[in-house]
């Protein structure tokens, strides 16, 4: 259900990505709205548009065509970033495109912990209930229909992930 593989990003690419996050959330929050069902901390997600998170792009779909074992057309692409010391009670949710008007587009989401962390994500099925404890620069893949939710509790240190939901045919 969940696949993961192990990246080589630089020490160097994964601080100024850090960095880059700090400075892009002050002006791209993931919604202007205040009610926003999002996490305060989350960024737009335009994320991978933008060169200093070109690594971890490339990894992305580097690990998904691994995953999928084969070539595939990009449907549509969202990415972003989330960071955070406390992580309250979420909502559980998945990264299913209910808008999408494309026949047969396969949906996959995945999430790259940038920084060590004790908290990881929690994820169920109707059959199953498990979570992943996180690994720096591992992508973590799987279909986008399985809901998920970060563990709750505090860190240690300031915790950000790159997450990505797709659409491929």
């Amino acid at each position: 259900m969940i696949w993961f593989q192990k990246h080589n990003i630089s020490v160097d690419d994964t601080s100024k990505a850090m960095s880059f996050i700090n400075k892009y959330f002050e002006t791209n929050k993931c919604c202007e709205d205040t009610q926003c069902e999002h996490p305060q901390n989350q960024t737009d997600n335009e994320l991978f548009n933008h060169n200093e998170v070109k690594s971890f792009k490339e990894t992305f779909y580097k690990a998904l065509r691994s995953f999928l074992n084969r070539d595939y057309k990009l449907i549509y692409e969202k990415s972003w970033a989330y960071f955070a010391t406390e992580l309250n009670d979420f909502t559980w949710h998945d990264h299913v495109n209910y808008r999408i008007n494309y026949e047969k587009v396969e949906e996959y989401s995945g999430i790259i912990y940038l920084n060590r962390s004790d908290r990881g994500t929690l994820f169920e099925d109707d059959n199953f209930f498990w979570s992943i404890k996180p690994k720096v620069n591992h992508w973590y893949i799987w279909p986008s229909h399985i809901r998920h939710t970060p563990q709750v509790g505090k860190t240690e240190n300031m915790r950000y992930i790159i997450a990505t939901a797709v659409g491929v045919k």
